[in-house]
This record gives structure tokens, C-alpha cells and sequence, in this order.
């Protein structure tokens, strides 16, 4: 246990943060002088400092991918596993290389900017800021949204520009035409940057034509697709293999082909997908009246829709991850207008389930092909663990 003593240690500290803030919003009914806001932003500050230290200090050996993408810093045509990579992510590495060619400079500057698109969305959007937070550190569907971020450097960077993108798109007066010109510009940056960034295109579009099923069309869409992939039934990788394959052969033809079959949970109570059902439902139906109108609520709701179209490739869960990522505000927002008790009563048990499912992950990290993120090692943050 002494080696997941770290993360033990950011999930103590980032729960203690969320534990102050609830106490604040116990009492700011009886004390005026306690607003809630002001500590929730304030924790909210702080938390993404800790994981700005933990995702930007770590070493090379921390992450799956992180060590290929050293190299790829290193390389003198900057390619990745030998072949170019995405033209904006190459330009950002060469950038960070002028500014300095070491290795924790590349893990520092990337870790900061894939952080700060999350922290920007939770800052603009989350009316519960720590527990977006802690939903972004213990939750995901197939894996740990936290662990991937250790990981898939170069989506996680292009996340923060797509949240950008996407939060003009939908919160500026469209009117204006720098509004356009700036939205266009960080979803080409996004693209460019990781490709799958693409499959969010259609459903913006939806959104923004204001195409919004009904709640009841929405359920019988989550509970139809969950039935199909508790039958086993799919014929959605053909498709995307076929997709991926022109796309880019080299760099996304492994997402419409590689299938994790072997380890996916089948049958009706399949854990890769139902807590995510659940989660739906609690938005869908504990909210106010028109809450699923949100455009993030949607891009949510588009994301565990594809989840369940899509479960038997794994792989999919990163392509739908700049949709998903709207979990972690859609949630809290949903649940804001509840009382505290009947808050507690929805979150205790959500944050129970995947706290055990974000420490499995890690104590049986070692058994578990390709996952390296156990155990954790930081040039800056290793005295203070071990």
C-alpha cells in the first residue's frame, strides 16, 4: 500500500478541500458571514495547484504514454513512435524546446495546459467547484479521467482548447464576428492538435441549432442503446475502423479497431457503462425543468449515448472524452438547488463507488498491460511521499 501512498495522500487532501467547502454551505444559512462562493472558488484554487504539481512534476516513468512522448520531445524531427504527429502538437512541443529542451519543462508546461482547460470550465460553468473537481479526479467511464491525464498528454492538451472553443460557441453573443473567428480558431487548434477531437463536430452543431430531444426521447435513446450492448449487439466499430483507418492509418487507426473485449463487463449490469446510465438519469431527472437543455448537459448526454453504442472497443471512452468531461459540471449544477441533506444523499454513494473503483484501479495497476501510473514518482514531489 506504501506505493499508492501518494495518491491517497492527493485524494485526502483534494476530499479535505470538498469536506470545507460542504461544512461552508451548512452553515451559511445560520452565518451570513460564511459565503459558500467565496471558499468554493478559493478550494477550487487549490486544488488545481495540487494537481498542476502532480500531473506537471511527475516523472517519465508516471503515465502509459509519457514516456513515448518524451522521446517524440527529443526526437530531432519530432516524431512520435517514428511518425509525425499532429501538426499543432508538434509546433507546441517545438515551442516548449526553444523555451527549454528538458524533460520536466515538456511534463510542466503540457501538464499546466491541459489542467487549465478544466479548471477554466469548472471556474466558468460549476455552481459546486471542489466537487467538479473531485468528480474529475475519481470519475470516467472506462477509465479514470485523472490516471488519463497522466497519460494521453497530447488529448488532454487538446481538450483545454476545445473547451475554449466550445464555451464561445455557446456562452458569447454569436452575433459578433470575433466571437466566431475565436471559437473556429481553438477547435482547428483542438483538431489539430488530436484528430479525434472531430467526433464532437456533429453534436455541436446539434446543440447549437438548438436540435434538443425531449427527456422522455432521451431515455428511451439510453435505455435502447444499454439493452443492445447488454445483448451484445453492434456493428459500430466497422464503421469506425472504416473512419479512422482513411483518416490517419498511423495515428487513430488503432481507436476504430483495438477491442478490450476480454476485460469489458457483459450482460445487463456492465460497470464500464451503468454508472454512467445512472448518472444520466440522475441529471436528466433530478434537475430543474429545462436543465437538459444546457449545452453541456447535452454534450454529456451525447457522450453516455455513444458510451453505449460503442462498448466493446474501450477505446472509444478517450474519443468521447471531450464530451464527457461535462460530467464534472453538469452534475453538480443538477444537484445545485437540492437541499444539503438530500445533496448528501445522491453523493455519498457516487463518490463511494468510484473512489473504489479509481483505488482498484491502482492497487491492481500492476497486473493490468500498459498501466504505469503505480508507482507514482516525482522529481519535485518524492520526499513528501516516500
Amino acid at each position: 500500500m506504501n506505493l499508492l501512498q501518494p495518491y491517497i495522500l492527493l485524494y485526502k487532501t483534494v476530499f479535505l478541500i470538498l469536506v470545507g467547502t460542504l461544512v461552508v454551505f451548512s452553515l451559511r444559512k445560520k452565518y451570513e458571514n460564511h459565503p459558500f462562493e467565496k471558499y468554493d472558488s478559493f478550494g477550487s484554487w487549490i486544488i488545481f495547484f495540487i494537481l498542476s504539481l502532480f500531473i506537471g512534476f511527475r516523472n517519465e516513468t508516471v503515465g502509459t504514454d509519457t514516456s513515448s512522448y518524451v522521446s517524440f520531445f527529443h526526437s530531432s524531427q519530432f516524431l512520435y513512435n517514428g511518425e509525425p504527429t499532429d501538426l499543432f502538437f508538434e509546433l507546441f512541443a517545438r515551442l516548449i524546446h526553444v523555451v527549454s529542451p528538458h524533460t520536466e519543462t515538456f511534463i510542466a508546461m503540457t501538464g499546466v495546459v491541459s489542467l487549465f482547460g478544466i479548471f477554466f470550465l469548472i471556474q466558468k460553468k460549476s455552481e459546486h467547484k471542489c466537487m467538479s473537481w473531485i468528480l474529475f479526479c475519481i470519475s470516467g467511464s472506462c477509465f479514470v479521467t485523472l490516471f488519463l491525464y497522466l497519460s494521453a498528454i497530447r488529448q488532454a492538451c487538446s481538450i483545454t482548447f476545445f473547451i475554449l472553443a466550445v464555451y464561445i460557441f455557446f456562452e458569447e453573443p454569436f452575433q459578433k464576428k470575433k466571437c466566431i473567428v475565436y471559437s473556429a480558431i481553438f477547435y482547428i487548434i483542438a483538431v489539430l492538435m488530436h484528430g479525434s477531437t472531430l467526433v464532437s463536430f456533429p453534436f455541436l452543431l446539434l446543440i447549437k441549432k438548438g436540435t434538443c430531444f425531449r427527456k422522455h426521447t432521451w431515455v428511451v435513446l439510453l435505455l435502447v442503446t444499454y439493452t443492445l450492448a447488454a445483448l451484445n449487439i453492434s456493428f459500430a466499430n466497422t464503421i469506425t475502423s472504416t473512419i479512422f483507418q482513411w483518416i490517419g492509418p498511423n495515428k487513430y487507426g488503432g481507436y476504430g479497431s483495438i477491442s478490450f473485449g476480454f476485460i469489458t463487463p457483459r450482460g445487463v449490469f456492465n460497470m464500464i457503462l451503468l454508472p454512467f446510465m445512472a448518472l444520466a438519469m440522475i441529471v436528466l431527472f433530478s434537475a430543474k425543468k429545462n436543465f437538459y437543455k444546457e449545452w453541456y448537459v447535452q454534450c454529456f448526454l451525447y457522450s453516455v449515448l455513444l458510451n453505449n453504442i460503442f462498448f466493446d472497443n474501450l477505446m472509444w471512452s478517450r474519443l468521447i472524452l471531450c464530451l464527457a468531461i461535462f460530467l464534472i459540471v453538469a452534475l453538480p449544477n443538477a444537484l445545485s438547488y437540492k437541499s444539503f441533506k438530500i445533496k448528501m444523499c445522491y453523493y455519498i454513494p457516487i463518490l463511494s463507488y468510484y473512489l473504489y473503483k479509481s483505488m482498484t484501479y491502482l492497487a491492481t495497476n500492476f497486473y493490468d498491460i500498459g498501466n504505469i501510473i503505480v508507482p507514482y514518482r516525482s522529481w519535485f514531489l518524492d520526499p513528501l511521499f516516500y
